[in-house]
C-alpha cells in the first residue's frame, strides 16, 4: 500500500503516513580507528567501536543540509518511522511527531542522523560489547567516558558518512548536553545549536538523583561487581533507580493530574506497599525499563551526565585559591568569589562558539530548570553572540521535552527555517520587502545610530529589529512575553528573548547595548520605576514611546460625556485596558528630573489636525496624542 495514500489508526489517534520517513532500519557502522583505537578522556583506549545509527532524507552534494539529532539518556538512534512495518506501532520512533517529511525536522529538506550513544546498550559500543582483549563482556572494565567521548564518536560516524559541517545539532535533556558541547568542542562544524530542556552542567539536586540511582544499583546483590551474565544482574536496582529518574521526569502539577491519591480498587498490596495509582505506575516503568536496558550502561551514561561541566572543560580560570578565600568576610564573600570564578569559565568556553543558538526551557521542569537553562542564553549574550531563549509553558516537567509537541514544532521550525523559505508558524515571507514603517517606528528608527547594539523590548514579531540590523547595520536582540511573537522573530533568523520585560532585564548585564527600545510598553507593566531603572542599567540610552492621556480629545471626551475616553492609542473599555499605570507627557518629564534622567530628545506625535494645531502653537502635553523620548542615565549614574 502506497503511504501517502492512507492514514493510519492507533487507539483513536489517526497517523498521517505522508508525513512519516517510512518503515526504516537501524545500520551499525564499524569505525576507522587507528592502531591505538579510540582514546577516551579519562584516558583509556577502546580497540573497537561499533556505532548503531539511522538516516532519514539525502545529503546534498555540498553536504550543507546535516542535521544530527542527539538521543537523551536512555534513548537509541530510532527516532523516526517503524522498524518492521507500520502495523507495529510500538516500533515508532521516539521523537517521530518531530521528525518527517513536512514536520519541523523536514526531511524532504535535511539529511537527519541519529546515532545510539557511546556506552549504552543500543547498538553501539558499551558496557555489554565484547572486549577484544578478553573475549567477553566489558562490564564493569569499560572505560569511564564523557559525553565530550560521545560526540566524538558520533563526529567519526559523520566523518565516515560523508557530512562534514552540521546546519543544526538538536537534542534535549542529556542530548541538549551533547548539542552544548558539539557548539563547543567543534565551533567551526555546527551552524545552528537547540539544546532543549538541558544546562551546562548539572545541579547538585540533579546529582544527588543520579547518586541515589547508581546507589541502588550497586547495593543491589546481583550487581555481582558488574560481572553479571546476560540477562540477569541488579534487576532490582536497576528498576529502583529508574523509578527515582521518572520522579524527576514529572511536575507536582502533571502527577496530581494523573494520579492524585486515586487508588486501584479490588487490590490488595503486600504490607507497606499501597494501592496507590502512583505506585503502579512506578512499579510499572521499573519493569518496563529493566527489560531494555542494561544496569552496567545506566551506571556509565548517569555517570558521564554527572561529569558534563563546560565550564570546567574548556574555562581556565581557576576556583580562589585558600589565601585568598580566607581573607573574604564571610560564607556568603566566599561563595560569591567561587560563584565569579566559575562564570567567569563559563564565558571563557562560550568565547569558542561561532553559531547560532536557541536554548528552551520548560515551565514545570524542575530537573533543568529554566534558569539553569538561562545560563546559556545570559553568558552568550554578555559575549554578544547570537541567541534565542524560551519558556515554554508545560505542565509535563522534564519530559514536556517529548511530549510539548506543538510548541516545539513551532519554536523549532522558525529557527531552523532559511530565511526566505515559505512557512507558516510565523517565518518571514520570502524576499521580504522593504518595511514600510508608521511614523512612530520611523521615529525610534532615526534616533538609533548606525552600527549600535540594540534591545527591543516588545518586539513584536521583530519588523522594527529587523530593519535596523538589515538597513542600518546594527546588531541586537528582541525581548517579548508573547511566544508567537518569538516565533515570528525567531523566523526572521533574528536573536530573541521570551520573558516578563522587568524579570528578564533583571538576568542582562550592565551596559550591554546602545539603545533599548520600549515601544508602547510603559503603561501596561506592574512597576514602571524598577521597568526604567533596568533599561537605563543595560542599555546606555533608551528610547521610550508611550500614549499621551493629557491630549486634547480625550480631556474633552471626559468633561462632555464623564466616561473614560476610547481613541486610537487607547481603543479599550475602562474594564479590559492594559494600561495599568495612565500617565502624561507632563507626568514623565517629572519623573526625569526627580530621578536624575536626562531627556535627550522628546518628538511629540499628533494624529488630528487640531492636535497638530496645538503643537505648533507649544501646547505639547494638549496638543500630543503619544511621545517618543530619548533618555539616559544623568552623569552615567
Amino acid at each position: 500500500m502506497d503511504i501517502a495514500d492512507s492514514t493510519w489508526v492507533k487507539d483513536g489517534a489517526p497517523y498521517d503516513r505522508s508525513r512519516s520517513v517510512g518503515v526504516v532500519e537501524t545500520r551499525v557502522a564499524k569505525l576507522a580507528l587507528g592502531p591505538d583505537g579510540f582514546r577516551t578522556e579519562s584516558g583509556e583506549s577502546i580497540p573497537e567501536i561499533e556505532v548503531a545509527y539511522e538516516t532519514y532524507g539525502t545529503l546534498a552534494p555540498d553536504g550543507g543540509n546535516a542535521i544530527l539529532v542527539t538521543t537523551p539518556l536512555t534513548a537509541n538512534c530510532h527516532v523516526a518511522g517503524f522498524h518492521g512495518s507500520f502495523e507495529n506501532a510500538k516500533s515508532k520512533g521516539w521523537w517521530d511527531d518531530m521528525v518527517g517529511p513536512g514536520k519541523t525536522v523536514d526531511t524532504r529538506r535535511w539529511f537527519v542522523v541519529c546515532a545510539s550513544m557511546l556506552g549504552g546498550c543500543s547498538g553501539t559500543t558499551g558496557p555489554m560489547s565484547v572486549n577484544p582483549s578478553t573475549g567477553k563482556p566489558w562490564g564493569y572494565d569499560f572505560p569511564d567516558i564523557t559525553i565530550g567521548d560521545m560526540v566524538e564518536v558520533q563526529r567519526l560516524l559523520l566523518d565516515q558518512l560523508g557530512v562534514k559541517n552540521l546546519y543544526a545539532v538538536v537534542g534535549g535533556s542529556m542530548g541538549g548536553m551533547q548539542a552544548l558541547e558539539w557548539s563547543l568542542r567543534h565551533p567551526d562544524r555546527v551552524e545552528r545549536c537547540v539544546c532543549v530542556a538541558a544546562a551546562p552542567s548539572l545541579s547538585a539536586q540533579a546529582l544527588a538523583f543520579d547518586i541515589l540511582g547508581r546507589n541502588a544499583i550497586l547495593n543491589d546483590k546481583g550487581w555481582e561487581h558488574g560481572q553479571y551474565a546476560s540477562g540477569q544482574g541488579p534487576v532490582e536496582g536497576l528498576s529502583l533507580a529508574r523509578k527515582i529518574a521518572h520522579i524527576t521526569y514529572l511536575s507536582a502539577e502533571g502527577m496530581a493530574g494523573k494520579f492524585g491519591r486515586r487508588q486501584r480498587e479490588n487490590d490488595a498490596p503486600e504490607r507497606f506497599h499501597t494501592a496507590f495509582e502512583v505506585e503502579k505506575y512506578l512499579e510499572h516503568q521499573g519493569t518496563k525499563f529493566v527489560q531494555r536496558f542494561d544496569a552496567n550502561a545506566y551506571l556509565f551514561i548517569t555517570q558521564a551526565m554527572d561529569g558534563f561541566d563546560l565550564a570546567r572543560s574548556y574555562g581556565a580560570t581557576p576556583d580562589p585559591d585558600r589565601q585568598t578565600l580566607a581573607a573574604l568576610p564571610d560564607e556568603a564573600a566566599r561563595g560569591a568569589a567561587k560563584e565569579a570564578a566559575a562564570k567567569t569559565r563559563l564565558q571563557e568556553a562560550f568565547s569558542r562558539s561561532r553559531c547560532r543558538f536557541l536554548v528552551v526551557a520548560l515551565s514545570s521542569d524542575w530537573l533543568f530548570p529554566a534558569s539553569e537553562s538561562w545560563q546559556v542564553a545570559e553568558v552568550l549574550l554578555q559575549l554578544g553572540k547570537p541567541v534565542s531563549f524560551c519558556e515554554l509553558a508545560s505542565p509535563h516537567g522534564h519530559d514536556g521535552f517529548l511530549l510539548e509537541v506543538d510548541q516545539l514544532d513551532r519554536v523549532l521550525t522558525a529557527f531552523l527555517s532559511q530565511r526566505g523559505a515559505a512557512t507558516e508558524s510565523g517565518r518571514a515571507p520570502a524576499d521580504p520587502p522593504s518595511w514600510e514603517f508608521d511614523e512612530d517606528k520611523a521615529v525610534i528608527a532615526g534616533m538609533v545610530r548606525p552600527g549600535s547594539r540594540v534591545l527591543d523590548i516588545g518586539c513584536g514579531d521583530g519588523r522594527l529589529l529587523d530593519h535596523l540590523i538589515r538597513d542600518r547595520n546594527c546588531t541586537g536582540e528582541g525581548l517579548d512575553i508573547d511566544l508567537d511573537a518569538v516565533i515570528g522573530s525567531l523566523g526572521r533568523e533574528l536573536s530573541v528573548l521570551q520573558g516578563d520585560a522587568v524579570d528578564a532585564l533583571s538576568r542582562l548585564p550592565d551596559g550591554a547595548w546602545d539603545h533599548v527600545v520600549l515601544n508602547q510598553t510603559l503603561q501596561v507593566v506592574a512597576r514602571p520605576p524598577e521597568l526604567l531603572r533596568e533599561i537605563l542599567r543595560v542599555g546606555r540610552e533608551a528610547i521610550v514611546s508611550f500614549p499621551n492621556f493629557a491630549v486634547w480629545n480625550s480631556r474633552l471626551s471626559v468633561l462632555l460625556s464623564g466616561r473614560m475616553p476610547k481613541t486610537r492609542d487607547l481603543p479599550f473599555e475602562w474594564y479590559e485596558t492594559p494600561n495599568l499605570h495612565p500617565f502624561t507627557l507632563d507626568d514623565f518629564q517629572a519623573y526625569c528630573r526627580e530621578n536624575r534622567i536626562e531627556i535627550l530628545e522628546i518628538r511629540e506625535q499628533a494624529d488630528s489636525f487640531v492636535g497638530r494645531l496645538l503643537l505648533k502653537a507649544g501646547l505639547r502635553n494638549l496638543g500630543a496624542d503619544r511621545a517618543i523620548v530619548r533618555i539616559a542615565r544623568k552623569d552615567g549614574k
